[in-house]
């Protein structure tokens, strides 16, 4: 069964213009997502917009476990 984590830091570094997305597992910084920008687009002219993903969803009881201090 699927339970929903709360406490995570995965981000998505989103390229609307090449419509593709990388996964960070931080919060990346401007220099960082320039990098990404020019590695992955090189050649779209908008910069990719950063968001912190809402759902994360495991299958894993132990760390759905640990993020609630259950463990």
């Amino acid at each position: 069964m699927l339970k929903r984590t709360r406490k995570h830091t995965l981000y998505e570094v989103w390229s609307e213009w090449a419509a593709e997305s990388v996964f960070v597992d931080r919060k990346p910084t401007k220099e960082e997502v320039n990098d990404l920008w020019k590695e992955n687009w090189p050649d779209t002219p908008k910069a990719p917009e950063v968001f912190k993903l809402e759902r994360i969803y495991t299958q894993d009881p132990r760390q759905y476990r640990l993020e609630r201090g259950e463990d």
